[in-house]
C-alpha cells in the first residue's frame, strides 16, 4: 500500500504491506452413512459457507448442514471469511446399502395350528413386533398362532447397522364341524344337533329349515343346540337343511349343509 502526502512543509512518500492469510476450513462428519440416512456435518475456520454437491442438503444451520447423501462420493464445503477469503475442505462418504427383507401381505392359516412365515432377507436374525403368539420373536424365519388377526412388523440389522424392515399380517380361520346325522330319542346318546367350533364366532347365526324351506330352528347362542323339535313337537325323520352365519374380520361368512334325522 503505497501513501503520498504533500503540506506546507513539502511532500512525501511511504509504502507498507498489509499480508491477510487466507482462512483454514476444517470439515467433519461421518465416513460411511446408510442409504436413506441423514448425517450431521460440521465445519469451523470461516463466517459462511457453500456445501456441495447441494442435492445432498437437507437443512443447514451458521456451521453445520444435514445431508442425505444418494450414492458415494465427496462432501466438499467452501468457507469465506470477513475479508472474501476462501478455503475449501472435503470429506469422501461411502454409502452402504440396506439389509434386504420381504414378507407377503398377509397369510391365512387355520386356528389353533401356527402357519409358519418365511421371509425373504439376507439377515436371519432380527426382532418380531408385537411378540405374542410367536414362536420365536428374534428368528427371521418363524411360526405365528394369533387369537386375533395381526399385524407384525419384522426389524432386521446388518454388521454395520444399516436396518431395514417389513410387515404381514397373520389372519386366522375359524374352523367348525357340523355332524350330518343324529338320533333325538332320548337315550342321552347323540341327542343334539349343533355346531362345533373350536373358536369364538362373532355374530353367531344358526338356522334349520325343512325340506320346505320353512325355519324351524333359529339360535344365536354357539353353545344352545337343536333337540330335533318344532312348536313342541318332534319332527319327522328327514333330511333338514342348515345355515350358519358369522362375521370375520374379512367379512361376512355363510355356510350351508344338511343333517339327517334318524329315529
Amino acid at each position: 500500500i503505497s501513501v503520498n502526502m504533500t503540506n506546507g512543509c513539502g511532500a512525501g512518500s511511504a509504502a507498507f504491506w498489509a499480508l491477510v492469510e487466507n482462512p483454514t476450513v476444517t470439515l467433519t462428519c461421518p465416513t460411511e452413512v446408510c442409504t436413506g440416512d441423514t448425517l450431521l456435518a460440521q465445519c469451523a475456520g470461516a463466517i459462511s459457507y457453500e456445501w456441495l454437491p447441494d442435492v445432498w442438503l437437507v437443512d443447514t444451520l451458521s456451521n453445520s448442514a444435514w445431508i442425505t447423501p444418494n450414492s458415494s462420493g465427496n462432501l466438499m464445503v467452501i468457507g469465506t471469511d470477513a475479508y472474501g477469503c476462501r478455503d475449501t475442505a472435503s470429506q469422501s462418504i461411502n454409502l452402504l446399502p440396506l439389509p434386504f427383507i420381504e414378507l407377503p401381505d398377509s397369510v391365512y392359516f387355520e386356528y389353533p395350528d401356527p402357519v409358519q412365515v418365511v421371509p425373504e432377507t439376507n439377515i436371519f436374525n432380527g426382532q418380531w413386533w408385537p411378540t405374542e403368539f410367536v414362536l420365536c420373536d428374534t428368528c427371521a424365519s418363524t411360526s405365528f398362532f394369533p387369537i386375533f388377526p395381526t399385524e407384525y412388523h419384522f426389524t432386521i440389522a446388518d454388521d454395520a447397522g444399516c436396518g431395514a424392515s417389513d410387515s404381514v399380517k397373520v389372519i386366522p380361520l375359524y374352523p367348525f364341524w357340523v355332524p350330518n346325522t343324529f338320533t333325538p330319542n332320548q337315550d342321552a346318546i347323540n341327542d343334539g344337533f349343533r355346531v362345533i367350533s373350536f373358536f369364538p364366532m362373532p355374530y353367531f347365526h344358526f338356522q334349520i329349515f325343512d325340506r320346505w324351506g320353512v325355519p324351524i330352528f333359529e339360535t344365536t347362542d354357539p353353545d344352545r343346540g337343536w333337540d330335533g323339535s318344532f312348536n313342541g313337537y318332534y319332527v319327522p325323520q328327514d333330511v333338514y337343511t342348515w345355515q350358519l352365519k358369522f362375521v370375520l374380520p374379512s367379512g361376512e361368512q355363510k355356510h350351508r349343509g344338511h343333517v339327517t334325522i334318524l329315529r
